[in-house]
């Protein structure tokens, strides 16, 4: 997961090449702008679970009495009803996209939209057995 990170170097060039070539050249291309769609799209997704496993995430902390038992009630109060219903709402969205192998609605644009959508499967199911683990954790200690 960690080289997944790497990818916002790319979208940060690839940024710059589109502002330059759209601005100094007067050009654009559509598939390079869904690229880079698709480039964040695969950090966020691909990294959350991984990030918030290391701690490395943005955490607002309200009740910093009881850390252990915040944890707890946040990931059976907050994060399984999310993902759950995420779930329920995303596998016919996913799946739907697959069956019609969903490409760009762009004529120039990239295909390939199924494989994006997939990842939202990927970032639940990452989310998910990183709550369980924390939450193991946290008993244990």
């Amino acid at each position: 997961m960690r080289y997944i990170s790497y990818l916002t170097l790319l979208l940060a060039f690839g940024m710059g090449c589109i502002v330059l070539m759209r601005y100094g050249f007067s050009r654009s291309n559509i598939w390079q702008t869904e690229l880079l769609q698709y480039m964040h799209i695969a950090v966020c997704c691909c990294c959350m679970g991984w990030t918030w496993r290391r701690n490395a995430h943005v955490s607002v902390d309200i009740l910093q009495t009881n850390h252990r038992l915040t944890e707890r009630i946040g990931f059976c109060v907050f994060l399984l009803p999310m993902i759950a219903t995420l779930l329920y709402v995303t596998i016919p969205f996913v799946l739907q996209s697959w069956q019609s192998l969903e490409g760009s609605r762009e004529i120039s644009g990239m295909g390939g939209v199924y494989l994006v959508k997939t990842l939202l499967l990927f970032m639940l199911l990452s989310l998910l057995f990183t709550g369980i683990i924390r939450l193991t954790q946290s008993e244990r200690a």
